[in-house]
């Protein structure tokens, strides 16, 4: 056997062996399905194999093709990492260019205690097991933070121009000072970055709205979350506070299956799930966990001051590279495991249990994507109606209120003038007033006591 033969071999042999990994890898996290997660990795396994028994010339000018599409599509997913926008500066013409981070170390220069605006699905971390766990640890139990750092000026984001900032609650919530201490709440808002009031001034947002009308409102949205986060959100402090109604903000844009298909992949999120007494006591040892959340944030910061968002540690970093996840995503949009109906069914049978049990009610408040309501593609417009169809027949068999803000939008003169500069993302400030009109006149006529669907 020449060198030529045995260099060939090699690399047939490590193909497989890599596809073979990779292919073990998804099946261990549940993930194993479609064409990059389960049949490119077992095709390119057994391709491998079998190519060691063609004749030699062959089976080596097959190493070296092997290679050189390797080459080419990993050359363009590094490409396509290096020259993506940033998220901060993406929609704005001429935008700030620094990262959340960035800014946060100018105002600490400035003389201010300042944190990013962390989420709790962000903080999750890929093991080795293919399961999402928090890196943080506190006496020795996996503990994640459901809201940001305590009393302190948060930075949230950039999207629709200048950076927007808020001071976050004792809980590291978007809320003014005392309504933890006070143990009662009308209004709870649960949601993710539509809810936090991404990226609208401080005031303007569709929560600051609600409660300018019912000054006991508390706002427990974070960014990035879903279902999952936000039941635990609900399980674990809501309690404390027995609001008279939930309005849980549900987004058809990523909250299933994108957001549910992650989340079901942490252990402990799946614990607030299938056991209705679980917590992590956040409130009992918040002064634990915010100085562990601190010391998380300031060691990322320390380590790299350009960083733009928390994410999902190394492991999964190279998980992503190695199954071209940005190439995937521009050529075949946005892919996630598929995910049980049934799960959904469960979490929002869950909350309004919950909810029940202490003699409040759940209401959905289905918040519509860009595509939805301001395009003229008619494909686009309907590629979320099994969400839309899926969230009614569930609201509909528990019997939980919809206010329905795809149809309010909807019939807006120009639902495209809703949006940041008329592009796909969150709402703008004319959006956020049209949400909170919709839900306070719903309230308003639907009291407390009274049953009601819009």
């Amino acid at each position: 056997m020449n060198l030529a033969d045995r260099f060939g071999k090699a690399i047939l042999i490590s193909i497989a062996v890599l596809a073979s990994l990779a292919l073990a890898y998804t099946v261990a996290a549940g993930a194993a399905t479609g064409l990059f997660r389960l049949w490119l990795p077992l095709l390119t396994a057994i391709g491998g194999i079998a190519a060691l028994a063609l004749p030699r010339d062959v089976r080596l000018t097959t190493a070296l093709t092997l290679v050189g599409l390797g080459v080419g599509v990993y050359g363009a997913e590094i490409w396509l990492r290096a020259t993506a926008p940033t998220a901060e500066s993406a929609l704005v013409p001429g935008g700030d260019s620094r990262s959340k981070y960035q800014v946060v170390q100018d105002l600490r220069q400035s003389g201010q205690v300042a944190y990013p605006s962390v989420f709790p699905a962000y903080l999750l971390q890929t093991g080795m097991d293919g399961r999402l766990h928090s890196p943080l640890m506190i006496e020795g139990m996996e503990t994640l933070p459901l809201g940001g750092v305590g009393d302190v000026e948060t930075v949230l984001c950039n999207e629709a121009g200048p950076w927007v900032s808020y001071r976050a609650d004792e809980m590291g919530f978007a809320n003014p000072p005392g309504l933890w201490a006070g143990g009662q709440a009308e209004i709870a808002i649960i949601g993710d970055s539509f809810a936090q009031g991404y990226c609208v001034a401080t005031g303007k947002t569709f929560a600051d709205r609600i409660r300018a009308q019912r000054p006991q409102t508390v706002n427990v949205a974070a960014s990035g979350s879903g279902p999952l986060v936000e039941l635990a959100v609900l399980r674990e402090l809501l309690p404390r506070l027995r609001p008279k109604t939930v309005l849980w903000f549900f987004y058809e844009g990523n909250d299933y299956p994108g957001n549910l298909a992650i989340e079901q992949k942490s252990p402990l999120l799946m614990r607030y799930l299938e056991d209705a007494g679980f917590s992590q006591d956040l409130w009992g040892r918040r002064d634990r966990v915010d100085a562990a959340l601190r010391g998380h944030i300031d060691g990322l910061l320390a380590a790299d001051p350009t960083m733009r968002e928390t994410n999902a540690g190394r492991i999964q970093q190279v998980v992503s590279f190695l199954t071209l996840s940005t190439l995937r995503s521009r050529f075949a949009g946005e892919q996630h495991p598929p995910v049980d109906p049934a799960l959904l069914r469960r979490v929002l049978a869950a909350a309004h249990d919950s909810v029940s049990g202490w003699g409040g009610r759940l209401v959905l408040v289905a918040l519509p994507a860009w595509s939805s309501v301001a395009t003229d593609d008619a494909s686009l417009r309907g590629r979320l109606q099994p969400v839309q169809e899926l969230l009614a027949t569930i609201s509909g068999d528990l019997g939980i209120p919809v206010i329905d803000i795809r149809k309010t939008f909807a019939a807006h003169p120009d639902p495209a003038a809703l949006f940041p500069f008329r592009l796909p993302n969150h709402y703008n400030q004319e959006g956020h007033a049209l949400v909170a009109e919709t839900v306070n006149r719903w309230l308003d006529d639907n009291p407390v006591g009274v049953g009601g669907r819009r």
